[in-house]
């Protein structure tokens, strides 16, 4: 099997790649003799007194095709391998029944091949006294690597021992695939032959770090001893075989320890790894020739008490509607899904309740990854501090988990899932993860820790207040699979109206992005969330017809961000955001826009305030003298203020005398004022004594005389220069 493309545990469409949950035991095949003798088959001779097989009839190299019979109930079908000395030889064998099921316990005299079936076509036969079974090429050369020179092997190979055109039989064997491996004396994993010779293109990191992989186990290696030698290699160029391996890791390296039970009460076998949730996030961008074998696969590993029954094999069942079964039993049946046949993709429509978010990763050399993450306040109502820092380790998931990410609970859903907040939608990360039962934290001198159950609160949860888009890719691409990834016809699913406006278009954005922030923020990620909110606020602002109480929604938000985020500058955003709400009647008054109201946001805030009370009440405000002089005043941002009025309401504003003194008695920006009217109104602007004496007041009237004296004394007919005042002895 090549670990590159390790297709699940399968029925007649697959192989049985470390998804099977292979047991490489150390030991040989021992004396527990199987439930019936397994004679030596028609049309073989045994050799007498040789110890090997000394020949065939010609009944074995028939050319028919093999044709198989029924399986009794409770059994399964085994391949009896002859020897030959040369290992060109064509492979012959026999099938037999053998009675497994309802067998006693232990372990039987057979051996279970896991490999890649490769390219589904069948260029190579095996040879039975009955007829020829066509085969793959990985299975003929898995086969052909088995055969011993001397004795016979009994085998169970899924691709030969299932009958793959009954529909039934399928279904039944691959239900009890879990009980076939392991009940089977060893599994023996095929790591196929190694490329003879080499390639035309360079050799990528992936190829290097893989042929370091069939160096290793070139001969036969024991399956824990094989996992330890793999930890030694550096992939640190080849993330995604990284990925397969750590999780093909998790499967063999315990093997030998794991315990061939019935999980609960049930009647269903499974070896009980871990939770169909998490078994799918480890191994689902594996391989299959037949997409329903990445779910069917996986079932008999599943440490869930119980699984739905329309999840059991059935080939009778299109890939469309079990993957949507499968998302529906892991996301409950709130959340709206959509599959397809042609793709690995369901998009899902969920109300999240957000948790937290993972602020710091460690992955370990083996199946595991080392997580921080810090919870939000969605705890509060339960007694448990907001905010809080938790260390967990999780399985090595097929999606690296990345700082940033986002865990949340979809509303209906027993268990979390880690996102990734992308610009238009969410990517799944992981669908089912577990979550720590305990909190450290420091109070005084000393660390308290809180026990937490989280299964106990999740039914309690009123807070799914985002509604999402997400989208769970199980498609091949690389470890960071959503990056770059083009989505939009799968956004674009719903089918749109025909009369949709551009100005809907918009709004639709402006929602889709105020959701996305509101994610952010609830994670703990204000920076983000500031981000997402701000251009929400920016496009709806270039609607103008767009809904007040709309605009009023996202600028609280956006305030709330600010005040959350905390620091002096963000106090000011918020203080401004509160303003413009207020303006456009936030509070449910709307507010008239007088002329002292409007002086008051002229002398108090930035251009962005004006031109929003532009935009959204125009035909409410007049520009008066006292507004003008207000601006002129504002300590931080009065030129940027003058300018906007003087660009959109200049017809309204004259220069008085009054507004040349407010702006040299500004001590910020007297001299950028002086300057900006003289250039604006030259020949409006009045530079009268007063404003000159205003000039000579302002603290720092060195650089407004420059400006204001220096264009009086020559209106005034002067014949120099006015005198320079000196900040240091010169009276204000």
């Amino acid at each position: 099997m090549s670990p590159e493309k390790p297709s699940p545990e399968k029925s007649g469409q697959g192989d049985g790649s470390p998804l099977q949950g292979p047991k490489t035991l150390a030991r040989d095949v021992d004396s527990v003799p199987p439930n019936q003798p397994a004679a030596s088959p028609a049309g073989f001779v045994l050799a007498q007194g040789s110890g090997a097989f000394k020949g065939v009839t010609s009944a074995c190299l028939s050319p028919s095709t093999y044709r198989y019979s029924p399986l009794p109930k409770d059994c399964i079908r085994l391949l009896w391998l002859m020897p030959h000395e040369n290992k060109d030889a064509p492979i012959q064998c026999q099938l037999f029944d053998y009675l497994l099921l309802g067998s006693r316990g232990g372990t039987h005299l057979y051996e279970a091949l896991s490999y890649v079936w490769g390219s589904p076509e069948k260029t190579q036969s095996i040879f039975t006294p009955t007829g020829c079974v066509p085969v793959t090429e990985n299975l003929h050369a898995a086969l052909s690597r088995l055969r011993d020179g001397s004795l016979p092997r009994i085998v169970w190979a899924d691709a030969v021992c299932i009958n793959q055109d009954d529909m039934e039989e399928r279904d039944r064997q691959v239900k009890a695939m879990a009980k076939i491996y392991a009940k089977a004396s060893r599994v023996i994993v095929w790591l196929e032959e190694t490329p003879a010779g080499g390639h035309g293109d360079a050799p990528s990191d992936g190829d290097l770090a893989l042929e370091e992989i069939r160096r290793a186990a070139a001969g036969k290696i024991e399956g824990h001893a094989f996992c330890s030698g793999l930890k030694h290699l550096d992939l640190s160029e080849a993330p995604a075989v990284q990925s397969r391996i750590k999780s093909a890791v998790y499967l063999i390296k315990d093997a030998v320890f794991r315990p061939k039970a019935v999980v609960s009460s049930s009647d269903r076998f499974s070896l009980g790894i871990a939770s169909l949730g998490e078994l799918v996030d480890m191994y689902h961008n594996r391989e299959a020739t037949d997409r329903r074998d990445k779910v069917y696969a996986l079932l008999g590993m599943s440490s869930d008490v119980t699984i739905r029954a329309d999840l059991m094999p059935d080939y009778k069942a299109s890939w469309k509607d079990l993957f949507y079964r499968l998302v529906r039993s892991l996301v409950g049946e709130v959340a709206s899904v959509e599959t397809w046949d042609n793709k690995e993709i369901a998009t899902i429509r969920s109300d999240v309740c957000v948790l937290g978010h993972i602020s710091s990763v460690l992955e370990h050399e083996d199946d595991k990854q080392s997580v921080e993450i810090i919870f939000q306040d969605v705890l509060e109502p339960f007694a448990v501090r907001e905010k809080l820092r938790a260390q967990h380790t999780l399985h090595a998931s097929a999606k690296s988990i990345q700082v940033g990410d986002v865990i949340c609970l979809l509303q209906g859903s027993s268990t979390p899932t880690i996102i990734r907040v992308y610009d238009d939608y969410c990517a799944i990360v992981a669908i089912a993860i577990s979550l720590p039962n305990g909190f450290i934290f420091e109070e005084g001198n000393r660390k308290v820790l809180t026990v937490f159950t989280w299964s106990n609160y999740f039914s309690d949860f009123g807070t799914f207040s985002h509604r999402c888009l997400l989208i769970w890719d199980w498609e091949k691409t690389s470890r960071n699979s959503y990056a770059g990834k083009d989505y939009t016809c799968l956004l674009k699913s719903q089918p749109a109206k025909d009369d949709t406006t551009e100005q809907e278009k918009l709004l639709d954005e402006a929602a889709g992005l105020e959701r996305l922030g509101l994610v952010f923020r609830d994670s703990g990620q204000d920076e983000e969330a500031i981000k997402r909110l701000q251009q929400a606020f920016e496009t709806l602002n270039s609607i103008p017809q767009a809904e007040i109480h709309h605009k009023i929604a996202t600028m609280d938000n956006l305030n709330m961000t600010y005040k959350k985020e905390g620091g002096q500058k963000n106090a000011a955003k918020a203080e401004r955001l509160g303003a413009m709400a207020d303006l456009l009647g936030r509070r449910g008054d709307y507010i008239k826009i007088t002329e002292d109201n409007l002086a008051r946001v002229a002398i108090s805030f930035d251009r962005e305030v004006m031109e929003f009370l532009l935009d959204c009440r125009s035909n409410e405000v007049h520009v008066t003298e006292k507004v003008v002089i207000a601006a002129v005043r504002n300590p931080r941002h009065a030129k940027e203020v003058m300018k906007l009025l003087l660009d959109r309401r200049g017809e309204e504003i004259t220069i008085t005398e009054e507004v040349g003194r407010a702006a040299a008695e500004n001590d910020n920006s007297s001299m950028q004022l002086m300057e900006f009217f003289l250039d604006r109104r030259g020949e409006e602007f009045d530079i009268t004594e007063e404003v000159v004496k205003a000039a000579a007041g302002n603290p720092r009237k060195g650089e407004c005389m420059e400006s204001s004296g220096g264009e009086y004394w020559k209106r005034e007919g002067g014949a120099t220069a006015p005198p320079r005042f000196d900040r240091r002895t010169d009276p204000p």
